[in-house]
């Protein structure tokens, strides 16, 4: 599709698949309580200057963030079934952890 006014043309969903799949690639080597502080960018996060000037303080992590191991093992099981990249599980597997 062409032309996004046109109905069905949602531009941000693919927008949105693109994040994530960055996200899912880099997912071992970012610090997701970093990202939750405020509205920053992938490319953001990389910037020293941007990165030294985050503030954590009465920082509210969602639900399913507050086991991180959990989190992160749940993002590697996505990863592999979507093929993102070929991974080795790092996290132990908890029992039923993402169901």
């Amino acid at each position: 599709m062409t032309d996004t006014s046109r109905a069905g043309g949602l531009y941000k969903d693919q927008l949105y698949l693109e994040g994530a799949i960055r996200i899912l690639s880099q997912r071992n080597s970012l610090n997701f309580n970093a990202l939750l502080c405020g509205k920053l960018s992938l490319e953001d996060y990389h910037r020293p200057e941007i990165y030294s000037a985050l503030n954590y303080e009465n920082q509210v992590l969602p639900l399913f963030m507050k086991d991180m191991i959990k989190y992160q093992y749940c993002l590697d099981q996505i990863a592999k079934i979507n093929h993102i990249e070929d991974i080795e599980i790092v996290h132990e597997d908890p029992t039923s952890m993402c169901e």
